[in-house]
């Protein structure tokens, strides 16, 4: 079985809300460099009902979109940038990594917990890339 081309990776994993994600890590960089904020980087994969439920019940609270108004985000594919997940511990699509401008891992969500409130409670502490 070939894997999906890129652009059907691209196109089955753009965001739904209307919030303001860039699809590049190395942008989303850049952009947290430029504004001193961290990274909030959302790995997806097409199908993935983890990153289905954060776009329908989590990234649409108000509580959320206070929190993801701290970071830079950052939506990427899984399958396209697997290595960067990696090194960030990030073994599959549905997980939330945080890291510093420069690339330092702050935080990694695994499993999502059970209200937009919790997760608001889990990320809180790493909004900020000054210490």
């Amino acid at each position: 079985m070939q894997p999906p081309s890129e652009s059907t990776v691209r196109a089955s994993t753009l965001p739904t809300s209307n919030l303001p994600w860039i699809l590049d890590i190395g942008t989303a960089r850049e952009a947290a460099r430029n504004s001193g904020r961290n990274v909030l980087i959302l790995f997806v994969a097409p199908g993935n009902r983890v990153v289905e439920r954060l776009d329908r019940e989590f990234f649409e609270s108000p509580a959320m979109k206070d929190l993801l108004a701290k970071f830079v985000l950052a939506r990427v594919s899984f399958v396209n940038n697997s290595r960067a997940a990696y090194r960030l511990g990030v073994y599959g699509a549905g997980t939330i990594a945080v890291t510093t401008p420069n690339g330092e891992p702050v935080k990694t969500v695994v499993e999502i917990p059970a209200s937009p409130e919790d997760l608001v409670k889990i990320l809180s502490d790493s909004a900020s890339s000054k210490p």
